[in-house]
């Protein structure tokens, strides 16, 4: 029978061609309520890679909420318990247009039954929101680590702040395109920077925390006439980012980001 212990799990989402990128962890918007019949209609029952699709599927509540289901519902095997078991189980599986997930699949495990629960586990999973490619819901494929580690609740609280060591960088929510039309819409200008014509770049430099917020945020260059400012204003504004992550952990990691300046976008 399994046994079931206090672990913490973790993991990271990563497309089938490009296992070096958390997608997931980036979060898809959801669909307006008043489309979704019409997505639900869709004749494209191709699978697509998870770096294709313009709106990524997302776990309902989040990437901290899929971590707490994984922490509730895995159960260790006696054997597993007793060899102390640690590492990575690498699953794949498809996020079906309904949000279900089918075609899962063990990759790679570590014995003792840990890809067998693996798969109980992700069979059991709510149902996620659908990716979205050209305003129809698709099916995407996903490849998942799961980190798994017996001795993960003695751990040290790693509050360290990494910039080029950690397994996966911090992504801003949709990407870097997202966070450029983020920053061009929530960006004023000022009547001295437009009478200047002022375009370049402002340099910025800040802390991803564990929990996706911002900190530190610091003016590394700009062009003068409170563009600097005006940067760390709008940054302040910013939704929470996917962390960065290291050994299967949300760490702390610091970034360096340029926000472009074009007083020709001024309303």
């Amino acid at each position: 029978m399994p046994v079931k212990t206090s672990l913490k799990v973790f993991m990271a989402v990563m497309p089938l061609t490009m296992i070096m990128l958390m997608a997931s962890l980036i979060m898809a918007k959801a669909s307006p309520q008043n489309t979704t019949q019409t997505l639900l209609d869709s004749t494209d029952n191709r699978v697509h890679d998870f770096a294709s699709v313009e709106v990524l599927p997302s776990f309902p509540g989040g990437i901290e909420k899929f971590y707490a289901f994984l922490d509730k519902n895995y159960h260790f095997s006696k054997e597993a318990r007793e060899h102390g078991v640690s590492g990575r189980v690498t699953m794949s599986f498809i996020v079906e247009k309904d949000g279900s997930l089918s075609n899962i699949k063990v990759l790679r495990d570590l014995g003792m039954g840990t890809g067998e629960e693996a798969i109980r586990i992700l069979e059991q999973s709510p149902k996620w929101k659908p990716g979205i490619q050209n305003g129809e819901l698709v099916r995407v494929a996903f490849t998942m680590p799961i980190m798994l580690n017996l001795k993960a609740t003695g751990k040290t609280i790693d509050n360290n702040v990494y910039q080029e060591t950690m397994d996966m960088k911090p992504v801003f929510p949709g990407g870097t395109k997202k966070f450029n039309a983020f920053t061009r819409e929530n960006y004023k200008y000022t009547d001295a920077m437009i009478r200047q014509n002022l375009q370049g770049l402002v340099l910025v430099s800040f802390i991803v925390e564990k929990d996706g917020s911002l900190s530190d945020i610091k003016v590394l260059r700009d062009l003068g006439y409170g563009t600097g400012a005006e940067a760390i204003r709008v940054l302040k504004l910013s939704p929470k980012w996917t962390p960065g992550m290291k050994n299967g952990s949300p760490v702390r990691c610091a970034f360096t980001m340029p926000v472009e300046i074009n007083t020709t976008w001024a309303e």
